[in-house]
């Protein structure tokens, strides 16, 4: 999603969602000074994947004015892995997240949980990317949070314990 009217549609859908998952991909400090800048939000749906290109002309003030009622809606459950990027929302677009599910707690990385809750294999390799070359890595971005509610209900179903004896092949 590069343009602001996108970024309202997605809105209006989102307020009709039980849950939804996010992430973020940021520049990494050393690459690019000392301050990181959010260049994509990822948000899944049980039904949709959207990419966005924070960077897009518009798009920060987009994501701050018409997401954040969203992301602020204590009826609807959003899920991430790793706190950080729900720092970085409220830092970057002054989103203040309520009702927030952090899949990080069962002690296993992004990887080994969507393997052991889906059998998929996650392909990692950007995870440090220079995400200001951002375009071609929008699939890989996808998928981090594609199979984030899936995680989120493995995890409702099984205990912490049980994640431990799992690794990714």
């Amino acid at each position: 999603m590069e343009y602001p009217h996108y970024v309202i549609q997605l809105a209006k859908d989102l307020e009709c969602e039980q849950v939804f998952a996010f992430d973020l991909e940021r520049t990494v400090p050393f690459r690019h000074g000392t301050n990181s800048k959010v260049c994509l939000l990822q948000i899944s749906t049980q039904n949709k994947d959207f990419v966005i290109d924070t960077l897009a002309n518009g798009m920060k003030s987009a994501v701050t004015n018409y997401l954040k009622q969203a992301f602020e809606n204590p009826q609807i459950i959003k899920i991430v892995h790793g706190n950080d990027d729900a720092k970085w929302l409220r830092t970057v677009f002054d989103i203040k997240i309520k009702n927030l599910f952090d899949t990080s707690t069962s002690r296993c990385n992004l990887q080994q949980l969507v393997y052991i809750a889906c059998g998929i294999k996650l392909d990692k390799r950007y995870q440090t990317a220079d995400w200001m070359r951002r375009r071609d890595m929008v699939e890989y971005a996808r998928l981090d949070t594609h199979y984030l509610i899936n995680c989120w209900q493995y995890l409702m179903k099984t205990s912490r314990k049980s994640l431990s004896n799992y690794s990714v092949i």
